[in-house]
């Protein structure tokens, strides 16, 4: 991947909801040092961490409508989030979500992609990371309600073709959502490693992608706990 490489993150389904917990760009398997890794600990912190340079915090507004709304100005990672149209990136009990529009989007909505919803990661403008590449992703993310979740890598390099953008699209089947054929690649049900060989074929809505399946025993319903959570890792081949 080129430098300009950018994941988008969306929920599929009727009521189904997901949140990032943890996000490490590489991803393990890459030394620590060419990681840039996203920490979101109740007793550590929440930051961005890249080896040899200051860790970026992240902080939560708790002001009035904008509460929960995140506040970070890292040149590590860019952080934004849509529905149509932009939205803030939200942040609640140490998971990131798209803060929705309306008057109850001050709670649980902010830790979630909500259908409809979409959360990009994009490199940054960061000099560390000029000679770097992003060229895979582990994310933990918790799902509710059968969520299939859509991650799209995208490397426009120097086009600004929309048509000439190269874009790769991965989906993680959860719950009721798992079909039969899509693999659960991992030993442990809690990680997946997708690679694109390694998926199912299929369809959603109009977007065709490699789909892979976690944790077959989960319901993927409502309070789960650790059952909601998927550690993913993401190996495209832009």
């Amino acid at each position: 991947m080129r430098g300009k490489t950018r994941l988008s993150i969306a929920s599929l389904g009727v009521i189904a909801a997901i949140g990032i917990l943890f996000a490490v760009l590489p991803a393990f398997g890459t030394s620590h040092e060419n990681a840039v890794r996203l920490h979101m600990d109740p007793t550590l912190g929440q930051y961005f961490r890249l080896s040899g340079q200051p860790d970026q915090s992240i902080g939560v507004t708790t002001n009035g409508k904008k509460s929960c709304q995140v506040i970070t100005d890292s040149s590590l990672i860019g952080m934004s989030g849509a529905n149509g149209t932009d939205l803030p990136v939200g942040n609640v009990d140490f998971s990131l979500g798209v803060k929705s529009s309306g008057s109850n989007s001050n709670g649980t909505p902010c830790s979630q992609v909500q259908i409809g919803e979409f959360l990009t990661l994009t490199k940054g403008s960061s000099p560390a990371l000029d000679e770097r590449t992003f060229d895979k992703a582990r994310l933990d993310i918790e799902m509710t309600n059968d969520a299939v979740v859509r991650a799209t890598f995208t490397d426009p390099g120097e086009s600004e073709v929309e048509s000439e953008v190269e874009s790769e699209v991965y989906y993680l089947e959860t719950g009721t959502s798992i079909h039969p054929d899509s693999p659960d690649i991992d030993s442990d049900p809690n990680t997946v490693d997708s690679t694109p060989a390694g998926g199912r074929s299929a369809t959603y809505g109009t977007v065709s992608g490699s789909a892979f399946a976690c944790i077959v025993e989960n319901s993927s319903g409502a309070n789960s706990t650790s059952n909601d959570n998927c550690i993913w890792t993401i190996d495209p081949s832009l």
